[in-house]
């Protein structure tokens, strides 16, 4: 509702004309969006829409001070013996260069945390890779920008970086291949360390199986093996190559959109 997505509907809407809790939970939550976006306006997105390849980016993320360790509950609600604590411990981060706010969503009860990428309408965010404290946290955001890292310990975070991708492979401009034939492409990935990947593109009754090889194999250190992932018509698939090698497989009723590599 917040975003103003299509999906809230009359209910919805009628739930938060009478419900004190979640109004004042919606206004806080659109007085922050608002105001950061606006904010930031003036700025476009830096990240490389899909290039074939290019320097990978870090950009990190400032924390803002919203005072919203979770938000206040209306002095109403503990009037009527209602429990005042809202379940939600909200951190925000923003970058105004790059035009892109991340947020941070922690419920004490579920003890599940969630990341939502936020930036300008016309700029993606899926397929990037948030790291949170330095590689306490990695994800990477789906189509939606959101990333779910499960179950969590209550704590704060300090520092949020984004990184972009070495290379991409855009799948949506690729020309449908026969119905028993294969594909191959190649991408460079620029240094340091300058890689030369060879993506084969396989298609089978079961699916269709993504495979990603890079030049010098089993030679390859283990530290400079890649990371690569897959955006699906569903889903997100994170792996890492194996000396050299990494194996995409995607079922016959989804559909293989990107393919980004770091």
């Amino acid at each position: 509702m917040v975003w103003g997505e299509p999906a809230a509907h009359a209910r919805e809407w009628g739930h938060l004309f009478h419900c004190d809790r979640c109004r004042e939970r919606y206004l806080a939550f659109s007085i922050l969006h608002q105001a950061l976006l606006s904010s930031l306006s003036a700025y476009s997105l830096a990240f490389p829409q899909s290039p074939a390849s290019a320097a990978a980016r870090t950009i990190r993320l400032q924390p803002l001070q919203t005072g919203t360790r979770g938000v206040s509950s209306s002095p109403r609600l503990a009037a009527k013996g209602e429990q005042p604590d809202d379940p939600y411990l909200v951190s925000s981060f923003a970058n105004a260069e790059a035009g892109l706010i991340g947020r941070l969503l922690y419920h004490r009860c579920t003890r599940h945390l969630t990341l939502y990428l936020i930036a300008e309408s016309d700029r993606t965010t899926e397929g990037l890779k948030v790291t949170l404290d330095d590689g306490c946290l990695t994800g990477y955001s789906d189509r939606q920008g959101c990333i779910e890292f499960g179950e969590q310990p209550e704590r704060s975070f300090e520092k949020m970086e984004i990184t972009t991708p070495r290379g991409v492979y855009d799948l949506s401009r690729t020309t449908s291949l026969s119905a028993a034939g294969d594909d191959k492409q190649q991408l460079i990935l620029p240094g340091p360390p300058r890689a030369e990947i060879d993506l084969t593109i396989d298609r089978q009754p079961q699916g269709i199986r993504y495979i990603i090889t890079r030049s010098g194999g089993a030679s390859i250190p283990e530290a400079d093996e890649l990371d690569i992932v897959g955006i699906t018509s569903k889903r997100i698939l994170p792996v890492k190559t194996h000396k050299g090698v990494a194996l995409l497989l995607v079922e016959p009723d989804e559909e293989m959109l990107k393919i980004h590599i770091y």
